[in-house]
Formats: C-alpha cells, structure tokens, sequence
C-alpha cells in the first residue's frame, strides 16, 4: 500500500544519508497515517533516528518516547522493537 512505500522510501533516503528528504517523507507519512496503523510507531522510530543524526537530541527524544507509547498500545511488554526503540 501507498503508506508502506512511503515508510520504506523515508528508510531508504535516511540509508543514503539524505536525512532532510528521509524526514520530510516520514512527515508526511504521519499525515496520512491513521492512528491505528501499524506503521505509525515505526515513523515515529524513524524520525527519531533521523533526528539524532542530525543533532537534535532533544528531538530524537520526544520522537523515541512516542515510538514507545505507541509501540506499548499494539505489542507485548516484551518484545524486541521496545527494547530497540530505547537503545
């Protein structure tokens, strides 16, 4: 679907080092997105690395900690994308 691609595409500019384009597509993913859908966590995720990359650490943190609030609300206290998203 279009908000896979669009996921995939902001995760392939941030591989290339195109941190301003990655975030600018993962913004406009979280536009489209419902609230409800698997992928909003992972955007979230995704721009919080893309801030950190970027030096805004501040940033990164308020993005990581949404990434967990949302994370929380669709998987189990023990699964291995919490304990990535707080390293």
């Amino acid at each position: 679907d279009q908000a896979s691609s669009l996921f995939n595409f902001g995760v392939l500019l941030f591989k290339m080092g195109q941190y301003e384009k990655a975030e600018k597509y993962s913004r406009l993913l979280l536009k489209e997105l419902p609230t409800e859908h698997p992928d909003l966590p992972g955007c979230y995720h995704n721009l919080g690395v893309i801030a950190n990359h970027q030096g805004n650490f501040d940033t990164s943190l308020d993005w990581f900690n949404k990434s967990i609030q949302a994370y929380r609300q669709t998987v189990r206290d023990d699964d291995p994308i919490l304990a990535l998203t707080y390293n």
